[in-house]
Parts: C-alpha cells; sequence; structure tokens
C-alpha cells in the first residue's frame, strides 16, 4: 500500500528543468558534455535560459494545463507561456540570485534557483609575436589573448569594450620625446565560446626619434575594460614601454637599442642596432 501511494505522489510532483542558450567556456575549453553543462544554475549576465516543467521524472503535463510563471530575486527577466518560460540575466554588473517558481492547477508548485555571475577579471596570454628592425627604426606588434573570468559560465552576450584610462609617465625615466595618445581601437564585441577577445599592442620607434635617449625611459597606459552595453569598469590593465638606448662600448659609431611591451603580465621585446656618424 505504502508503494502505491509514494508513487500516486511522485506523479503528481512537478520539477523544471534548464537548458542554457550557450555552453560555459569552460565546457567548450575542457570538452565536457554539452547538454550536462547547459543544465547548470550558474549562469553569466546576458545569458538566456529555457525552462521546461514536467511531472518529476520528465513526463510532459498536458498541453492545456495552466501554469503561472513567478520569480524572486532581482537581475534577470523572466517570461512565461505554458510548460515553457525563458530567463534572461539581466546586463547589469551585480552577482544576483533569482528563484523561479512554476505553479499548475492541482499539483505542488516546482522551484528552480540560479546563481548569476558577472565579469570579475581578466587574465591575459601571448598569441603572436614579431618585432623587426629597418635602417630608421625598429617596432614590435604582439597579440594577447585574454580570457574573461569566470569561465564556468557564457558571456556570449555581454560585450567588453578597452578604454582609455590616461598615460603615466615614469619621472625617473621620462621618455625625451612626446608619447603617442593611447587609442584601443576596439569596438566592444562580445567574447567568443571561450571567453576570450583578442588584443593588439605595437610599438614603433625611430632611431631620429629617440636620438636625445641615453638610457632607458618608461611610460604606461592605463586600460580600462568595461562592460559595453552598461558601461561599467570591469577591471584596470596597465600596458607598460620601455625603450632603451645606450653605447656599445666595442664600437664606438654603434648604439644598442632596445623596446618591450607589457601588459597582462605579458613581455613582448625586441633588438635593434642604430649606426650613428
Amino acid at each position: 500500500m505504502m508503494n502505491v501511494i509514494d508513487a500516486h505522489a511522485e506523479n503528481r510532483m512537478l520539477e523544471i528543468t534548464s537548458q542554457t542558450e550557450k555552453p560555459s567556456a569552460d565546457c567548450v575549453i575542457k570538452k565536457l558534455n554539452e547538454k550536462k553543462d547547459k543544465a547548470r544554475k550558474e549562469i553569466g549576465i546576458g545569458e538566456i535560459v529555457t525552462l521546461t516543467l514536467t511531472r518529476k521524472g520528465g513526463k510532459p503535463l498536458n498541453k492545456n494545463t495552466k501554469v503561472t510563471w513567478t520569480k524572486k530575486g532581482n537581475g534577470a527577466t523572466l517570461k512565461g507561456r505554458g510548460t515553457t518560460a525563458t530567463l534572461t540575466a539581466d546586463l547589469i554588473m551585480e552577482n544576483n540570485n533569482v528563484t523561479v517558481k512554476a505553479e499548475a492547477d492541482d499539483f505542488p508548485p516546482a522551484e528552480i534557483t540560479f546563481n548569476i555571475k558577472k565579469p570579475t577579471h581578466l587574465t591575459g596570454k601571448k598569441g603572436e609575436e614579431s618585432g623587426k628592425q629597418s635602417n630608421i627604426g625598429f617596432g614590435i606588434i604582439g597579440s594577447i589573448i585574454i580570457t574573461v573570468h569566470p569561465t564556468s559560465v557564457s558571456f556570449a552576450r555581454c560585450g567588453i569594450i578597452e578604454k582609455d584610462g590616461g598615460t603615466v609617465i615614469d619621472p625617473k625615466a621620462r621618455p625625451p620625446f612626446d608619447v603617442n595618445d593611447h587609442d584601443p581601437g576596439n569596438n566592444g564585441n562580445p567574447p567568443n565560446a571561450r571567453n576570450e577577445i583578442f588584443d593588439k599592442v605595437t610599438l614603433v620607434m625611430f632611431f631620429n626619434t629617440i636620438s636625445k635617449l641615453n638610457g632607458t625611459c618608461r611610460w604606461t597606459w592605463l586600460c580600462n575594460y568595461e562592460a559595453t552595453q552598461i558601461k561599467k569598469r570591469i577591471e584596470q590593465i596597465q600596458q607598460t614601454f620601455t625603450v632603451t638606448r645606450t653605447n656599445d662600448p666595442k664600437f664606438p659609431k654603434q648604439k644598442n637599442c632596445s623596446g618591450t611591451i607589457t601588459k597582462f603580465k605579458v613581455l613582448f621585446s625586441v633588438k635593434a642596432t642604430e649606426q650613428t656618424l
């Protein structure tokens, strides 16, 4: 008798299943099971989740069943129709918990809770690097692969943009030339499926420009990374340049020159030789 009662009660229980629109960055990076990953309860701002109400165990409800969808908590928008609903995490720079409740006639209500994550920080790793010299100067071109964290969610709908935060000159190593203004030159697109965006760094120096340099000079660009749609800062990153010009002890008519760029603790460097008269 108890087994029959338990089975009847089980048949009257409801459950809400969920599937995110995109897999998390970790799922893509680590090649995890996508279906299981999309059932996660931790989502990034901007993510869209499809919710489905069924009997416990996945048995569908009658299509004519009247269902009422409600939510508790800030940070997401809920739209429900029948046995399905869509939850969209708002593009706001806040972490939030949102609980969705579904109620149907003659059934106990079902609930599901989501932990909404904002971008917390950025990390970078070196991509390609090219350093060259000509008879008039030298330069570096490098690329950095930037990851938006946490990677346990997807930020595929949250644009990331770099903005100029100003230039800081090292007072103990001032350049004897005008430093170029910082032009980030990006349009604030969302990260890819791995929560990655891409950055290019460059340094071009002409021997005529650094002719008054004797030693090393240093300056830093302050790079403000923001969530594009909401114009809120995620993190400020420093991009530091050094240029060195020194005498060559073995060749009096030659100067040893070098340049470096450091960003996200990623170093790019080039060496050059300047022939003087």
